[in-house]
């Protein structure tokens, strides 16, 4: 019965960490106030995207892209605010600017020529 239990564990272990290799985030930020995530749906021609808040700012560069798919930035937010999201390529830059609260898990999808809002979620 202990066999069938190790081995039950194993496989479920094993299924985590292949799902972590699969699609793995880059997390950035200071704070977990507010925790935007932004799914890179085709990194190709971007050359970097920007997360900026009153207080902070993150860039991703095109080499980080090759490596990651999702990106996940907190901020500090104890009221309301603002933070932008900006994708710079050779010919354009595109920002999107999106109210949020403390509590706030704003999901977004991006390529070269757009960022969508997947989904804006509150509390």
């Amino acid at each position: 019965m202990n066999n069938l239990k190790a081995l039950f564990l194993i496989h479920i272990m094993l299924v985590l960490v292949s799902c972590s290799k699969d699609n793995p985030t880059l997390e950035l930020g200071d704070s977990f106030d507010v925790i935007v995530s932004l799914e890179v749906l085709n990194p190709e021609g971007i050359n970097k995207i920007e997360f900026q808040t009153i207080e902070n700012s993150e860039t991703i560069t095109s080499a980080d892209l090759q490596n990651y798919k999702s990106i996940s930035f907190g901020f500090n937010c104890k009221g309301e605010g603002l933070f932008k999201v900006c994708i710079y390529t050779n010919n354009d830059t595109i920002c999107s600017e999106h109210y949020v609260e403390g509590g706030y898990r704003p999901e977004l999808t991006c390529t070269k020529d757009k960022i969508a809002v997947k989904e804006h979620i509150g509390y």
